[in-house]
């Protein structure tokens, strides 16, 4: 990151957090640590990130609904949705598991 806003970083992290106590709780614990127990190091970035990717699921939303970091080139970075199959023409609604 560039340009750190502290600021913003709190709000953001004190509304999507608690939330992220809902899916994986060692997301979650990552996340309070990172953000609300102590005060945001951008040294861990790229960690952060990975592990906000691994939540968009719980919190019913894509990489496509997020969009691309600023920075472009950086692969580490790339998001990766998990596929949702499309069937009949329309896309899931929930969680769509292979059973036989």
């Amino acid at each position: 990151m560039t340009e750190v806003n502290y600021e913003m970083i709190g709000i953001y992290s004190r509304i999507v957090v608690p939330q992220l106590s809902q899916c994986r709780y060692s997301n979650y614990k990552y996340m309070k640590d990172a953000f609300l127990d102590n005060e945001y190091d951008p040294a861990k970035f790229h960690q952060t990130l990975k592990v906000l990717q691994d939540s968009y699921s719980c919190l019913g939303i894509t990489c496509i609904d997020i969009g691309s970091p600023r920075y472009a080139g950086d692969s580490s970075l790339e998001c990766n949705d998990v596929y949702t199959p499309i069937m009949a023409g329309y896309p899931a609604s929930t969680p769509v598991v292979e059973q036989s």
